[in-house]
């Protein structure tokens, strides 16, 4: 039994049933005749215990180990592995899922970072033409960059700039060559609103009245 490999940090012992040790793997000449009845892992063996549970070694050393009986001989052998054999390779597994975790973590937040910085600038640049505009920068327009939704919304929103400065040089236009009429016409011609404020008046009206309007 105590020829058994149990790899590194494994340790064998038998034991006969008044606690004296017969032979272990690890420095058997030690242990061999020695009562080790004292030692609670064997107490707990001998009072019945079979684990398995995490005990001290006979060198003191921390262990997860098990025992059995040999019933013919009266003997009983504990086995056992150092906790830091047995739980080495789980810590280790535990860090690299903590760190990858972590890692998955701050993937995900610079992913949303970027998405946010490709979502916000346009839309903030959106809002800044359209006050600009209303502030009178007329021929400002904004970007058509960024996320396909939001470029097109901006390709709308200049198509709309546009058509209303068209409409404006046309109902200048409009305004230009009906006052082209009027100054021609040898009449007088105005335009009140209903408090009598005047909106238009020709060429004629000024030079007779002398009033500039």
């Amino acid at each position: 039994v105590c020829s058994s490999d149990l790899g590194p940090g494994g340790s064998t012992v038998l034991i006969t049933r008044d606690g004296t040790g017969i032979t272990r793997t690890t420095s058997p000449d030690r242990w061999a005749g020695r009562s080790v009845g004292d030692r609670p892992v064997v107490r707990r063996v001998i009072q019945g215990e079979r684990g398995p549970f995490e005990i001290e070694s006979l060198d003191g050393i921390a262990l997860f180990g098990a025992a059995a009986s040999v019933p013919v001989a009266g003997w009983y052998v504990i086995a056992g592995l150092e906790r830091g054999s047995v739980l080495g390779p789980v810590e280790r597994a535990q860090q690299v899922a903590w760190t990858l975790f972590a890692c998955t973590v701050l993937l995900a937040l610079g992913l949303g970072l970027l998405v946010a910085r490709r979502i916000v600038a346009p839309v903030k640049a959106l809002a800044d033409t359209a006050r600009a505009v209303s502030e009178g920068h007329s021929a400002q327009r904004a970007p058509e960059g960024g996320p396909a939704e939001l470029a097109r919304v901006a390709r709308e929103f200049n198509t709309l700039l546009d058509h209303r400065d068209l409409d404006e040089a046309e109902i200048a236009a409009g305004r230009a060559r009906l006052q082209a009429i009027l100054d021609h016409t040898p009449a007088h011609i105005t335009l009140r609103d209903v408090e009598g404020r005047y909106l238009l008046v020709n060429r004629r009206w000024r030079e007779d009245t002398g009033i500039q309007i």
